[in-house]
């Protein structure tokens, strides 16, 4: 359905697409395979970019979100949102693919 690139500790190349059976898969495909592992993970395992952005606005104050992507870190499926809180710098902010749990403290720039 789509692809994208994510680059944090180790690069991946992220691809949204629908095996033969009709089912809906995530496939991380990382750039260094002998470092990193691939993984499949199905859509319904875990949350959807609009379910943890939906959770995110909850219980965040943010003044705009600047981007949602699939990655991993230290070898964990997560959602990084990256966004500009209210002092306008940006925040990089890491929850689990599976429980939406957060992974890192958020880590914010000028």
């Amino acid at each position: 359905k789509n692809t994208s690139a994510y680059d944090g500790d180790a690069t991946y190349h992220v691809l949204d697409a629908v095996l033969q059976d009709g089912k809906e898969v995530y496939l991380m495909l990382p750039e260094d395979e002998k470092k990193d592992k691939s993984l499949m993970l199905p859509v319904d395992s875990g949350y959807t970019k609009k379910e943890i952005l939906n959770a995110f606005k909850s219980h965040i104050s943010y003044r705009e979100i600047v981007s949602t992507q699939l990655g991993v870190v230290d070898g964990t499926p997560a959602w990084e949102i990256v966004y500009k809180d209210d002092e306008n710098r940006f925040v990089f902010s890491y929850y689990n693919f599976y429980n939406g749990d957060s992974l890192l403290d958020p880590i914010a720039i000028q």
